[in-house]
């Protein structure tokens, strides 16, 4: 809730990613990056990727985690889609 109040203070905006979509945003921010990400960064990399064409200039993700506890569960995502 007070993220949310935050960003209604200031003007921003959430955007809400399935599991599906934050697996992918890890996958593809790690692949991008060189980065290990985990679902939380997936989860707002995955969130800008959506907003993209909205965006205007830099942006900044906070990746609160790394991929180091979670490489299982992508790993298992990523053989899922037969990589």
């Amino acid at each position: 809730a007070l993220a949310l109040r935050a960003l209604d203070r200031h003007g921003g905006s959430a955007v809400a990613v399935g599991d599906a979509d934050l697996q992918e945003g890890a996958v593809a921010a790690t692949s991008t990056t060189g980065v290990e990400v985990g679902p939380a960064g997936g989860a707002a990399a995955a969130a800008a990727w959506e907003r993209a064409a909205d965006l205007d200039g830099t942006v900044v993700l906070v990746v609160p985690n790394s991929g180091f506890k979670t490489a299982d569960v992508l790993r298992s995502h990523l053989m899922g889609q037969g990589v």
